[in-house]
C-alpha cells in the first residue's frame, strides 16, 4: 500500500520523503508512532483502487471515518507533527475529491495552523521554493507546506465560488 502511494500518489502530492519513510516503516514495529499510523491510514484510503459498480466502498468510507475521528482527536492537534499535518493534507485531498468542499476547507486550514503552530513554516517571511528534481530529506517540512499552501488555495477558491 505504501508502495502503491510512492509510486502514483506522490507524483501530484510530493510531501513524502521515500528513502526517509521506508526506513520508518522498517522501525515501525519499534518506533511506531500514532501519527504515523494515521499517515499509513491516510496513505491506503488514498490509494484504494475503486470498486465496481455503484455500490459504496464500505472499507474505504470506514478508513475516512477513522481517519477524520483520529485526526481531529484534541491529543492529536494539540501535539502536531509533520507526518499527521501530512495524513490531514491527504484526508483533505480526499475530501476534495469526494466533493466535500467544506469538510476539505476546514481540514487544510487547521493544516495550516498546525503547521504554523509546529514551526514548519516561518510565517513572518515567503517560504522559499523546494529545490528542483528529487525530493531531500530536509526538504519534506518545505514540501509539506507548500502542498498545504496550493490545496488550500485550490479548495478556498471553489467554496467561496458556491
Amino acid at each position: 500500500m505504501a508502495e502503491t502511494f510512492l509510486s502514483s500518489c506522490q507524483r501530484w502530492v510530493a510531501i513524502v520523503h521515500k528513502t526517509t519513510f521506508r526506513e520508518r516503516c522498517s522501525n515501525l514495529q519499534v518506533h511506531g508512532s500514532r501519527d504515523f499510523l494515521l499517515l499509513l491510514l491516510a496513505m491506503g484510503m488514498i490509494t484504494r483502487p475503486l470498486m465496481s459498480g455503484n455500490e459504496p466502498d464500505s472499507l474505504r468510507e470506514s478508513m475516512y471515518e477513522a481517519l477524520k475521528r483520529l485526526f481531529w482527536d484534541k491529543d492529536s492537534v494539540a501535539r502536531p507533527s509533520v507526518a499527521l499535518i501530512q495524513a490531514g493534507l491527504l484526508l483533505s485531498v480526499y475530501e476534495y475529491g469526494h466533493g466535500l468542499l467544506n469538510a476539505s476547507y476546514v481540514t487544510i486550514s487547521v493544516c495550516s495552523s498546525m503547521a504554523q503552530v509546529s514551526g514548519l513554516c516561518n510565517v513572518s517571511q515567503a517560504p522559499p521554493l523546494p529545490r528542483l528534481g528529487t525530493l531531500a530529506s530536509q526538504d519534506e517540512m518545505l514540501h509539506t507546506w507548500w502542498g498545504i499552501i496550493i490545496h488550500e488555495r485550490l479548495v478556498f477558491s471553489l467554496v467561496h465560488d458556491l
